[in-house]
């Protein structure tokens, strides 16, 4: 998303607001996550990347960049704030304009928990399947009440 950058704000690049979120009701509440993380901001030249900036904080933000194309990348513990450096990561690409200012929100995705639910909703529609097909077999009169004597 970007918006202009208001009075004053014509400046000769972009501006880039970073919010860094735990889940959707999070982001529609403006509640940034607390996990601990590491954000890394890249510019993205041709095939290559050159670094820009790094932060811990959740939500931070940097003005007077070159237009042009970024690349945001997020590393997390999975673990409590206090445990462990980043391991997972993300990675969020934009663009930064001319007197905008581009607002890039992350709503942080963890792996295990996404195969956990998948697991749960596989095994669930597994076991409907197997329920209902047992009652339709057991119900079922393929001669449909015919006698034959």
């Amino acid at each position: 998303m970007t918006r202009g950058a208001g009075a004053g704000g014509e400046g000769r690049g972009g501006s880039l607001e970073v919010r860094v979120f735990e889940n959707r009701s999070d982001l529609h509440r403006d509640v940034v996550s607390n996990r601990k993380l590491l954000t890394e901001l890249y510019r993205a030249e041709s095939r290559s990347e050159e670094p820009i900036r790094q932060e811990t904080v959740s939500r931070w933000t940097v003005s007077d960049l070159v237009p042009g194309r970024y690349m945001l990348r997020i590393r997390w513990s999975g673990k409590t704030a206090t445990a462990g450096a980043p391991s997972s990561a993300q990675e969020k690409p934009f663009v930064v304009r001319t007197g905008q200012t581009t607002v890039v929100d992350v709503v942080v995705k963890d792996a295990r928990k996404t195969w956990i639910r998948v697991a749960i909703g596989t095994a669930v529609v597994i076991a409907a399947t197997y329920y209902l097909g047992r009652q339709a077999m057991q119900s079922w009169d393929p001669l449909g009440g015919a006698s034959f004597h």
